[in-house]
Parts: structure tokens; sequence; C-alpha cells
């Protein structure tokens, strides 16, 4: 009797572990009914192969720094002045005419001192530093009267 009692703990002892994985043995017609296994933490999700990568899609190659990204200087006459759009227009020694942004960001000095929009006028000689186009860059430094 007691070995009876034993091979049975023993038989069912062994079957639990194959019932158990005969549950997540993939492929049974039931495992469609079951959800997806949760991912483990820390783990990634699988890498694009190059072949379906889409232009302008993040996760792309880093692109070149574009005109509006590049600071450069400028130097010259104030031609025009339009408060309402924020803007200054300068014949510049190097770009010839173009229109700088004056924003609330701009660093506007003259002499030691701080600018305003009251230094700002037609004729005056100003210098600093921009990013953008010639059409309309956004000024970052102005420095009025040099």
């Amino acid at each position: 009797m007691k070995q009876q009692a034993l091979l049975l703990t023993i038989a069912a002892a062994l079957a639990l572990p194959a019932s158990v994985l005969a549950q997540n043995n993939p492929g049974k017609a039931s495992d469609s009914v079951k959800e997806p296994p949760a991912k483990a933490p820390g783990t990634t999700e699988p890498a694009r192969s190059p072949s379906t990568a889409q232009p302008g899609k993040s996760g792309d190659a880093v692109q070149e720094p574009s005109a509006a990204m590049t600071q450069r200087e400028f130097k010259g006459k104030i031609t025009g002045v339009n408060r309402e759009e924020k803007t200054i227009t300068i014949k510049d020694e190097k770009m010839d005419a173009h229109t700088l942004h004056i924003g609330e960001t701009t660093k506007l000095k003259r002499g030691e001192g701080m600018a305003s929009w009251d230094d700002l006028k037609v004729g005056a000689k100003v210098m600093g530093t921009c990013r953008g186009g010639k059409d309309k860059a956004h000024a970052e430094t102005l420095t009025v009267g040099q």
C-alpha cells in the first residue's frame, strides 16, 4: 500500500511538469485563443531591415544641417525697419540686401549697453550673427553703431 501511494505521488509529480509544458506548446489549435506572451522587461523590438526604412521617418540617417541652422555673421547698414513684422532690412557688405527678424531672443546692443527698437533706424550701421536664408533670417545678436 505504501509502495502504491509512493508510485502515485511520483507519477503525479512527473505528470505535472508535462501538463504545464503541453499547455505552452506552440502549434496547438487552442493556442489561437490565448493571448500572446508578454515581452520580457528590457527587450527591444526587432530592427527594421533597410528595405522597410521610409524617408523622413524617425530612426533614419542623421540629416545634414540646413542653411537655417547654420550661424553666420552679417555687417552693413539698415535700409528698412518694420516694427509690425519685427524685421529690419540691411545692405550687407557680403550678402547684399537681406531681411533679419528681430525676436525676443535677439540680443540687442549699442556700445556697452542694451539697444532697443528706437536705435534701429535707417542708415544705422549694424553687425551681428543670424541663422536663416537671404530672404529672412533670425538675428541672434545685433550690435548697433559699429
